[in-house]
């Protein structure tokens, strides 16, 4: 109900009494939940995150042999894409109001969010006998580089043509990657 609120309204114009009558409560209840505003921003932003990490666990909790495959590396950074343009008006809302705390909290996530990239390319780097110590470069040159564009897309507010997006990453991953296309699945 809050995120339709601070959509329709913007984080700053939405008063905590708004979100409570939308609620249907009253709004002291607000209080029992969330100490202030920011603190509900702030756990709509870890639950997006949240839901960055679970879809990663999910992607590498299939079996393979050692290590991720090609394949799981792709499905990974396609499906946190997919994640992050359905969610675009959270990262609008977040970005278009951020203060320090906002901003702060964006930096641990994303923090968070790169580790765990890392690790994964790191192992798929092992699995392949490449060199390792590029795996951490890549990894941010990866993340960065997609969170810059899915940012600069979300927040023109412009419709975002989301196949040739997602196709877009799909491609620049495999060549950053040096995965050899011929052998992924279609």
């Amino acid at each position: 109900m809050a995120s339709t609120l601070f959509l329709e309204k913007g984080v700053s114009a939405t008063a905590i009494g708004d979100i409570a009558d939308r609620a249907n409560v009253a709004r002291g209840t607000f209080y029992l939940y969330f100490p202030s505003k920011d603190d509900l921003v702030a756990e709509l932003w870890k639950r997006y995150v949240m839901g960055y990490l679970t879809l990663t666990d999910a992607i590498l909790e299939r079996p393979t042999r050692d290590a991720p495959s090609s394949e799981q590396i792709l499905e990974l950074i396609v499906r946190l894409t997919e994640h992050a343009l359905d969610h675009a008006h959270l990262h609008r809302q977040i970005y278009g109001t951020a203060d320090a705390p906002a901003l702060a909290l964006c930096r641990r996530s994303d923090a968070m969010i790169l580790a765990r990239l890392t690790d994964v390319i790191q192992a798929y780097f092992k699995r392949l006998k490449r060199p390792t110590n590029s795996a951490e470069l890549t990894a941010s040159l990866l993340f960065h580089g997609l969170d810059g564009a899915l940012h600069n897309a979300i927040m023109k507010e412009t419709s975002i043509n989301r196949a040739a997006f997602v196709n877009g990453v799909r491609e620049f991953s495999i060549h950053v990657l040096a995965i050899d296309a011929r052998f992924l699945a279609p």
